[in-house]
């Protein structure tokens, strides 16, 4: 049991040094994780684009070609 104490106080003694050593440091890193979200969100974005601009040209290819077939068998029924 007095291993365990020794080996958790020493863990969080060096992740406090790590965390809190420098703060220039914690700056750096917390302006690099904001960057990597803003990243990361603008690709979500861009994804959901792309996503709505497929949907949209397909509805719009299927919208033509129905309508083109539709004046096709009018014309079929007038030369009938």
């Amino acid at each position: 049991m007095h291993i365990q104490a020794e080996i958790r106080e020493l863990i969080l003694k060096e992740f406090d040094e790590f965390h809190f050593s420098d703060p220039e440091a914690e700056a750096r890193k917390r302006v690099a994780g904001l960057k990597i979200q803003y990243g990361f969100r603008n690709y979500k974005t861009r994804k959901m684009v792309v996503a709505a601009t497929h949907i949209q040209h397909s509805f719009h290819a299927r919208k033509i070609r129905k309508e083109s077939l539709n004046i096709c068998d009018q014309a079929i029924e007038v030369q009938d």
